[in-house]
C-alpha cells in the first residue's frame, strides 16, 4: 500500500508481445492500490495517461498528507472528491498543516503560498480525473510545474 517509483511509467513497461490476451490488454492489473488508473480496472489497455493518474493522485497525496487508502475514503469518497470538495476556497483546511509551519518563515508571503498550493492542488486535480481523456499531458503538467517554481 505504499507507492513505489516502478508504479510509474507502466504503459512503457510492458513489451507489445508480452502477457497480452487478444483484445492487446494486459492479462493481470499492475501497480499499487490506491494509484492505479480506473480505467485498467475495467481491463482497459495500459496507456501514458494511466501514468499520468498516478502522478496526480501522489501530488495529492504529498499536499494532503492523506493516502489515498486513508481509512476515510469509503462509500464513493477518494482522495481526488476529497479536493475537489475543498477546490479552491478551503484547500488551506485539507493541506498538509507541515506545509504551512515550513512555509510561515516566509513572512509575508502567505497569499503567494496559498496561490502556489492552489495550482498544485489544480494540477494533482487534473492529472487524477477518472477519464483519461480528460488528463493533461505529462507535458503540460511540466510546463505548469516550471511556471509554479518560476514564479514562487
Amino acid at each position: 500500500m505504499v507507492a513505489r517509483i516502478a508504479d510509474f511509467g507502466l504503459a512503457i513497461s510492458l513489451p507489445e508481445s508480452s502477457n497480452l490476451n487478444q483484445s492487446g490488454r494486459p492479462s493481470g492489473l499492475r501497480g499499487t492500490t490506491g494509484y492505479i488508473a480506473p480505467e485498467y480496472g475495467l481491463g482497459c489497455k495500459m496507456t501514458t495517461k494511466g501514468d499520468t493518474y498516478s502522478f496526480g493522485i501522489l501530488l495529492l497525496e504529498i499536499l494532503t498528507r492523506k493516502k489515498p487508502t486513508h481509512r476515510m475514503f469509503r462509500g464513493g469518497l477518494n482522495l481526488h472528491n476529497f479536493v475537489w470538495m475543498a477546490f479552491p476556497n478551503n484547500l488551506m483546511d485539507i493541506a498538509d498543516p507541515l506545509m504551512m509551519v515550513m512555509t510561515s518563515a516566509n513572512e509575508g508571503n502567505g497569499k503567494r503560498v496559498e496561490e502556489c498550493l492552489t495550482r498544485m492542488f489544480s494540477i494533482g486535480l487534473a492529472c487524477s480525473k477518472t477519464s483519461p481523456k480528460d488528463r493533461p499531458s505529462m507535458c503540460a503538467v511540466s510546463r505548469e510545474l516550471e511556471s509554479i517554481r518560476n514564479s514562487f
